[in-house]
């Protein structure tokens, strides 16, 4: 994996969250908290749905947990390549 392949799933990931958050997604960075942003649990339950809804596997609580695009990131390469999750991301 490269960087820029990582960079790749934090950027679609902000992109996600920035839309159920209703904010400009250029104002999520990889490392804010997004709870201390005012993301709330039904906004993660949004975004788990739709990661479900591309076929990814993700839990409230493990998002919950660590509420950061960076770490979310880290979380889903886990699960799957950066070529594959942008792709189902998109």
């Amino acid at each position: 994996m490269t960087v820029q392949s990582a960079e790749a799933v934090t950027q679609v990931l902000g992109k996600i969250t920035a839309r159920y958050m209703k904010v400009d997604p250029e104002t999520l960075l990889p490392q804010t908290n997004l709870v201390q942003r005012d993301l709330g649990s039904l906004e993660i339950m949004r975004i788990v749905g739709h990661l479900r809804k591309a076929g990814i596997r993700a839990e409230v609580m493990e998002l919950a947990a660590k509420p950061t695009l960076e770490d979310w990131t880290q979380h889903l390469l886990g699960i799957l390549p950066a070529d594959e999750l942008v792709t189902r991301l998109r």
